[in-house]
């Protein structure tokens, strides 16, 4: 069995006429924290979802997360255009997280992010990364 190309996979998608979500399944999801820059610890995850929506202005795409720590949430980002790799800033991210960053490769897909808290000791930086799709 071929490996899919993940970053092809969402471009083949927003760039079709037809459709406006695409559900995507991953064998793996690798949750790690860090605090002050320093690790925590490491969470992994099988079967993991993120839910690939087309928006009205085509120049963006949206991405909801399914499988998370403590709750689902959605962010927008521009669309990528063709590459074999795309780095970007998530645009209007759910309160209470900030910071967040999109990676697109063939193989994989990651998001970080920072919790914000009110007090700065207990701010967490989360990076997920979504490997091996499944069709």
């Amino acid at each position: 069995m071929t490996k899919a190309d993940l970053f092809e996979t969402l471009i083949d998608f927003l760039d079709q006429e037809t459709g406006t979500t695409l559900k995507l399944s991953f064998a793996q999801l690798q949750i790690d924290m860090y605090q002050h820059g320093h690790y925590l610890k490491t969470i992994l995850r099988p079967n993991a979802r993120l839910v690939l929506y087309k928006l009205k202005d085509q120049n963006f795409a949206k991405i909801k997360v399914v499988d998370n720590l403590v709750f689902p949430f959605w962010f927008w980002f521009e669309r990528p255009s063709f590459s074999q790799e795309y780095h970007t800033k998530m645009l209007k991210l759910s309160r209470p997280l900030a910071d967040g960053t999109l990676e697109i490769h063939a193989e994989k897909l990651c998001l970080q992010f920072t919790i914000d808290a009110p007090q700065k000791d207990l701010k967490l930086m989360i990076k997920h990364t979504y490997t091996e799709i499944v069709h």
